[in-house]
């Protein structure tokens, strides 16, 4: 593709090109195309979505989700310094809170840029420098005027090609919160808890010796649930004692338009206790791992009957009954999900200001915005966080090879049988 023209359009929607190209970017990538239309027709409050798509003349050939809200420069004075953020707000609202036009979404913990797989890494390249230099513009459009321009959970696999990009174009990256991704090479259920640690492997025994009164569900449907469910999951979020703020809300009608437009991915695992809905999750399935989007619990009921970890282990369940490789386990609870296996793969943001001069501050600054750093259970594990090593894709991050497809559908139609 070298010397090709590219061209980048703004769409108000994924839906504004036809899936077909999407689907050939994103293969079988989860939080495709369904997904995002979903996202857009549930958007969490103060945010606006779009998408951006690069095209080769009529061909999409890089497409990444857009979305735009405030973000916070304070976010991470919490705690003892809440008393520095809330006068900062007061005083200093308009330096604080910026607009910022983002690619990713406050929904997912990956960014999302689908590439076309057939690009070698030259195409792949051009593209993002072609999406790159017009978000720069278009954040200067009248329609945006937006202050940070910013790629919000770039994975280090895509940094490893990226990163030499970005910076070129005056981008500083700052860690994000990592995500937690559980390997399962393992044959049945009593090889993953052998490969805990004694200690690990009696107090999960524990724990699911409390949830023996409840009644796990799997669904493809939450029908007549939504509210009990938009309940669970905000009373969970209340209970983190970190606020993320536009960056961890979730509008009342998300899991709905999720299992509804998603059928063939999404399932919703419920938790009863004595005709009582007391927890939840919500995971979506591709042909080599799971992704944990979702959760949410009843306090106390849940604490004290382990549901938690009767969650967990049903979601692994799953995972070796239809032979899938990863549970990739989300953000945030990393001392229990490391105790239990998983392993942190880092993600970044990338962020640039529009005036030069303030993008230079923000980049003699940058420590005092990464986000990894107020997650007190990363505090706590310290120097023993068990991060992966990272590793440069060899294809679209997103993209299944085709010789899989059957098997996932095999295995959809396993599961949907259940």
């Amino acid at each position: 593709m070298p010397g090709t023209p590219l061209t980048t359009c703004f769409l108000p929607s994924v839906a504004a090109v036809d899936r077909g190209q999407w689907d050939r970017l994103y293969g079988m990538y989860a939080e495709g195309f369904d997904f995002r239309v979903a996202c857009e027709a549930a958007p969490p409050k103060a945010v606006k979505f779009s998408a951006a798509g690069v095209f080769n003349e009529t061909t999409l050939v890089a497409g990444v989700p857009l979305f735009q809200a405030e973000f916070r420069l304070d976010m991470p004075l919490q705690g003892r310094f809440e008393r520095v953020s809330a006068w900062l707000d007061r005083n200093l609202h308009r330096y604080v809170c910026l607009p910022v036009l983002a690619a990713g979404s406050p929904y997912t913990d990956e960014l999302g840029l689908a590439i076309d797989p057939a690009l070698d890494m030259a195409g792949r390249s051009q593209a993002l420098e072609r999406l790159i230099i017009d978000m720069l513009a278009r954040a200067r459009a009248p329609e945006t005027v937006a202050d940070l321009i910013a790629l919000k959970d770039v994975s280090d696999a895509q940094a490893v090609w990226a990163d030499p990009i970005l910076r070129r174009f005056g981008f500083t990256r700052v860690a994000t919160l990592p995500v937690a991704i559980l390997p399962l090479p393992f044959k049945n259920e009593a090889e993953y808890i052998a490969s805990l640690t004694q200690n690990q492997r009696s107090n999960l025994r524990r724990k699911l010796k409390k949830a023996q009164r409840v009644r796990a569900e799997v669904r493809d449907s939450i029908a007549g649930l939504e509210q009990q469910i938009a309940e669970l999951r905000e009373a969970t979020r209340l209970q983190a004692g970190v606020d993320y703020g536009d960056f961890e809300q979730v509008a009342p009608g998300y899991f709905a338009e999720v299992m509804r437009r998603m059928p063939g991915n999404a399932r919703a695992l419920l938790y009863w206790l004595d005709g009582e809905l007391v927890g939840f999750s919500l995971v979506f399935l591709e042909p080599r791992r799971m992704i944990f989007q979702y959760v949410g619990m009843r306090y106390p009921a849940a604490r004290e009957h382990g549901v938690y970890f009767l969650n967990w282990m049903t979601m692994v369940r799953i995972c070796l009954e239809l032979g899938i490789e990863e549970l990739r386990a989300g953000q945030t609870t990393y001392v229990t999900k490391c105790r239990l296996g998983c392993r942190l793969e880092r993600t970044w943001i990338y962020f640039r200001h529009r005036v030069p001069a303030y993008n230079l501050l923000c980049r003699v600054l940058k420590s005092l915005f990464a986000i990894d750093r107020i997650d007190p259970d990363l505090k706590a594990l310290g120097k023993e966080a068990p991060y992966f090593e990272p590793q440069a894709a060899t294809s679209s991050e997103q993209q299944v090879q085709t010789g899989v497809v059957a098997v996932h559908i095999a295995r959809k139609r396993a599961f949907n049988s259940r």
